[in-house]
């Protein structure tokens, strides 16, 4: 049952997969249409960097209570308010895509890893397609929720060493992200073993996006790790 059947147009097939592509298609004219680094948009970094911890904030806030009902809220009610947080979440997915441009707007070609772009190509095509299908409510919360925890703390970063403060916190980052990726892959078996609300193929589908997104945060943090080491004499 959808609740906020008005806003079904976005999640049609139509507008998620068009939204993704145009995301690609801006990106590349950017990188191929932009001969210098264009670096005075600091202020336009710091107001995006500000609204994201808000969002962030209030998406964890307004899914927060279902955290109550043993955590992963396994065959928790469907209700409005869990699908409205869900789509906030997934609406945020296409304001995350700033992120590259940003990237690819200062000419920083090599953070654009194979990791950020299949992030960023994959992850709001899944909300999408979980609201779509009716499924983005009850026990789903979790990976929402947690994601939003996760993206207010790593943007509060990003906020606070845009005022060129230290944040010595900064290399557990990449840590709690990997940690995220676990527990939602521990929700995901459990609901494919015990949640009543949710059919099996939507369960395995979250647990193999969510090992894939392991797998590669665990590559980037090896690799991170390796280029921090003093290189022998």
């Amino acid at each position: 049952m959808r609740y906020h059947a008005a806003y079904d147009w976005l999640v049609s097939y139509e507008v998620i997969f068009a939204g993704h592509a145009l995301y690609l298609a801006i990106l590349v004219v950017i990188l191929k249409g932009l001969s210098q680094p264009i670096e005075q948009i600091k202020g336009a970094m710091m107001v995006y960097n500000a609204t994201q911890v808000i969002i962030s904030i209030l998406t964890a806030a307004g899914l927060s209570s279902c955290v109550l009902n043993g955590l992963f809220n396994l065959n928790g009610k469907h209700t409005a308010r869990i699908e409205f947080w869900i789509f906030v979440h997934y609406l945020t997915k296409y304001l995350d895509m700033f992120d590259s441009f940003f990237m690819a707007i200062r000419k920083k070609g090599d953070q654009l890893s194979f990791l950020h772009l299949y992030h960023h190509t994959t992850i709001g095509v899944i909300w999408g397609v979980l609201l779509h299908n009716n499924v983005a409510n009850g026990t789903a919360f979790f990976g929402a929720w947690i994601n939003s925890v996760v993206h207010a703390l790593m943007y509060f970063h990003y906020l606070w060493t845009s005022f060129g403060l230290h944040n010595p916190l900064k290399q557990y980052l990449t840590m709690v992200q990997m940690f995220q990726f676990c527990l939602c892959i521990i929700h995901a078996v459990l609901v494919v073993l015990y949640d009543k609300t949710i059919s099996l193929d939507w369960a395995l589908l979250q647990v193999g996006y969510h090992m894939t997104l392991l797998y590669l945060f665990a590559n980037f943090f090896r690799s991170m790790k390796t280029a921090r080491k003093p290189k022998s004499e």
